[in-house]
């Protein structure tokens, strides 16, 4: 099952259980995103594999290297970094 998002859903069409919950003003309006259970997952990222490019991912010394040039380039020479 596709995911089914409704858009500027207005407050008095909401469910009764939610708008005792919600509190919301008649005006007020909402997105509600509507996916199966079964497409949602407790398990981790896995910050090695990139599921939209299909990148390989690696552990490097790269940002802590980069944050300081950064901070030198930011703070000047005599920045401790």
């Amino acid at each position: 099952m596709p995911i089914k998002i409704l858009e500027h859903v207005k407050a008095q069409e909401l469910p009764k259980s939610w708008k005792k919950e919600l509190n919301p003003s008649p005006e007020e309006t909402f997105r509600i995103t509507i996916e199966p259970e079964s497409e949602l997952t407790d398990e981790p990222f896995d910050v090695t594999h990139d599921p939209i490019f299909q990148l390989e991912g690696y552990d490097s010394d790269a940002p802590s290297d980069l944050s300081k040039i950064s901070d030198k380039l930011l703070y000047g020479k005599n920045h401790p970094a």
